[in-house]
C-alpha cells in the first residue's frame, strides 16, 4: 500500500524569497503530514538547513557544480521514488522539476500539486501547459498569477489561492540600528528603502523609477536618502542612471543583505517602496509591514494581493514617475490615511492574514484536496 509523499523542491534555505517560502512550506508539510512518509528531492541543496535534522524525512540532495551531474542525480532519485516507492501524491515548489514527471503521468496517474509564484507561469510553453493542465492542484501565490494561468490553460477548479507566509518572530519593529545610521550617514534624513534582486531580467521591480522620482521628491523633502539593498547584473545601469541625474548624494547602494540582517534595514526606513509591474506577490512587502513600515507598491501585478488591494499600503501606477513621487512625498509628510502609517495596525493585519498559523491552515487544506 502506498504510504508516502514525494516533494520536488528547487532549494530550501534562508537566502531569498522563494527559498525562504520553501523552508516554511516544507516545515508546514511536515507538521500536517503525519501518516505518510516524506521523501524530498532538492535540486540546489548540498544538505538541508540543520533545523530539519530533527524530522524524519528522507532527503535526496542533488547539488553539484556540474550541471550534468546535478541533472543525472535528480533523474535517478526521481525514477527511484516514483517506480519503487510510488507516492500517494507529489508536491513541486516550481514548474521545472515536474518536466521530468509529465511523460510518466499517463501511466502512473499520481496526483500532483504545482506551486505557481508568478513570472515562472505567466508565459507557458507547450510542455508547461501540459503540466498545468494535468495538475490536480495549482497553489497560486496571487490572484493576478491565477488570472495569467487561466488565460493560457483551462484549469477550472484546480487553482487555490496560496499566498506566502511571514514569520512574526523574524520581522518586527525594533529600535534603529545606530551602526547602520552611522555607516550610511543617515542621521537627520528621511529614508526610502527598496529590497530587490538587481537583475537585468527583473527591471520590472521599479527601483529605477524611484531613482527618477527623487528629482521631484528632493524639491519637497531635501533631506532624503534612498537605500537600495540588493545586487545583480543591473547594478551598473542603475549606477549610471544615478550619475546622469546627479543623484549620487541621495542614493546609497547597500549590496546584498542577508535575510537575518534585513530587519535592521526595514526598521531604519520611513517608507518601503517597490513599484513593480511583474511581481508574483512580493514577500518583501510582508517583511516591511511586519516591521510596521508604510509600503508603496505597483498596482499592475501580484503586489495588489500582498497589500490587500490597498488596505495595507499605497498602490501606484508603476509606469508613472509623478504618481510614485507624489505617493512617497505624501507618506513622508503623513498625508495618507492614518491606519497606513500606524505601525501596530500594519503589523497586526499582516500577521492576521499571512502569519504562520494561517499558512499552516492553507497547507492542511491543500493536502486534504490532494488526497481525494
Amino acid at each position: 500500500m502506498k504510504n508516502s509523499v514525494l516533494l520536488l523542491f528547487t532549494e530550501v534555505s534562508d537566502k531569498g524569497g522563494i527559498e525562504v517560502f520553501s523552508e516554511y512550506f516544507l516545515e508546514s508539510i511536515i507538521k500536517v503530514v503525519k501518516s505518510e512518509k516524506i521523501n524530498l528531492i532538492t535540486i540546489n541543496n548540498k544538505k538541508l538547513p540543520q533545523k530539519f535534522d530533527k524530522y524524519n524525512i528522507k532527503t535526496y540532495c542533488c547539488a553539484s557544480r556540474f550541471k550534468f551531474f546535478k541533472k543525472m542525480k535528480f533523474l535517478l532519485f526521481f525514477l527511484w521514488n516514483i517506480l519503487f516507492d510510488t507516492p500517494n501524491y507529489i508536491i513541486s515548489n516550481h514548474i521545472s522539476p515536474l518536466k521530468i514527471y509529465i511523460p510518466f503521468h499517463p501511466f502512473l496517474k499520481i496526483n500532483y500539486c504545482l506551486v505557481a509564484y508568478g513570472i515562472d507561469v505567466w508565459h507557458l510553453n507547450f510542455l508547461e501547459r501540459k503540466i498545468v493542465k494535468n495538475a490536480k492542484l495549482i497553489a497560486s501565490f496571487s490572484k493576478y498569477t491565477s488570472s495569467k494561468i487561466k488565460n493560457q490553460v483551462k484549469v477550472k477548479g484546480k487553482i487555490i489561492y496560496f499566498p506566502p507566509v511571514i514569520n512574526k518572530n523574524k520581522f518586527y519593529p525594533k529600535s534603529k540600528n545606530k551602526k547602520l545610521i552611522k555607516k550610511y550617514k543617515l542621521e537627520g534624513n528621511k529614508i526610502i528603502l527598496t529590497v530587490a534582486r538587481l537583475s537585468s531580467a527583473e527591471k520590472y521591480k521599479g527601483y529605477d523609477k524611484v531613482v527618477k522620482a527623487l528629482l521631484e521628491i528632493i524639491k519637497e523633502i531635501p533631506n532624503i536618502k534612498y537605500l537600495i539593498a540588493g545586487k545583480g547584473d543591473d547594478l551598473p545601469r542603475i549606477k549610471n542612471l544615478v550619475k546622469e541625474l546627479n543623484l549620487k548624494d541621495y542614493v546609497i547602494f547597500c549590496g546584498f543583505v542577508p535575510n537575518n540582517k534585513l530587519i535592521d534595514f526595514y526598521n531604519i526606513c520611513d517608507v518601503f517602496v517597490m513599484p513593480s509591474k511583474g511581481e508574483g506577490f512580493g514577500i518583501v512587502f510582508l517583511e516591511a509591514l511586519a516591521c510596521g513600515k508604510p509600503v508603496i507598491a505597483g498596482n499592475k501585478d501580484g503586489s495588489r494581493d500582498a497589500l490587500l488591494d490597498g488596505k495595507l499600503g499605497i498602490l501606484v501606477d508603476p509606469d508613472n514617475i509623478k504618481e510614485i513621487s507624489n505617493a512617497i512625498i505624501k507618506v513622508l509628510k503623513k498625508e495618507i490615511p492614518e491606519k497606513l502609517l500606524d505601525s501596530k495596525y500594519l503589523r497586526k493585519k499582516v500577521i492576521e492574514v499571512y502569519g504562520i498559523e494561517k499558512f499552516r491552515e492553507r497547507t492542511e487544506k491543500l493536502i486534504e484536496k490532494l488526497r481525494k
